[in-house]
């Protein structure tokens, strides 16, 4: 075996008596393509109780192997986790406490990391509590028409984004 710098390609050479000049015992060494990250999902803002799905592009010589890992330990599926082994994770719902860094890894190829930060949308005043004064804080918004009371995004402030805050208020987020 050498390698070829005309060709820039390691060759492989038959056994025989006249090793070396008989070049019809002459093979390319083609080296599989090794595996790498190609794209990923970028960082994500979403609120609580939404469906997250983070999506790993990889290329190079298949199978592949995938584990999405949190802070650098490996995911399971479970509850509300699935697909922690293949290139599509999905949370869903997704809570406070899975807002992390994520990052998907195979073979010896490891993606960048995607962080995301979950958000209590009722918490409007982003004081990391929910109390009375989101609550109004909300009523304030709902009857001057302004956007923060568009809790369900239709761009109409009415009765279903009251009731949507309610629902999320009284279930702590």
């Amino acid at each position: 075996m050498a390698y070829d710098t005309y060709r820039h390609r390691t060759m492989l050479y038959g056994g025989g008596p006249d090793y070396g000049t008989n070049y019809r015992d002459l093979w390319d060494y083609v080296a599989p393509d090794a595996p790498f990250i190609n794209g990923i999902t970028p960082d994500q803002t979403v609120p609580a109780g939404a469906r997250v799905t983070l999506h790993v592009g990889a290329a190079g010589t298949q199978p592949f192997t995938y584990q999405w890992r949190v802070e650098g330990v490996p995911l399971s599926d479970h509850d509300n986790i699935s697909g922690s082994n293949t290139s599509t994770l999905v949370i869903d719902p997704i809570n406070l406490t899975d807002g992390d860094v994520y990052d998907a890894c195979f073979v010896s190829a490891v993606s960048n990391p995607v962080t995301i930060t979950v958000v209590c949308t009722t918490d409007l005043n982003h004081d990391g509590s929910l109390d009375d004064f989101d609550y109004f804080d909300f009523l304030n918004s709902f009857f001057s028409n302004e956007d923060p009371a568009d809790f369900n995004g239709d761009t109409n402030v009415d009765d279903f984004d009251y009731f949507d805050f309610l629902n999320g208020f009284f279930a702590g987020c």
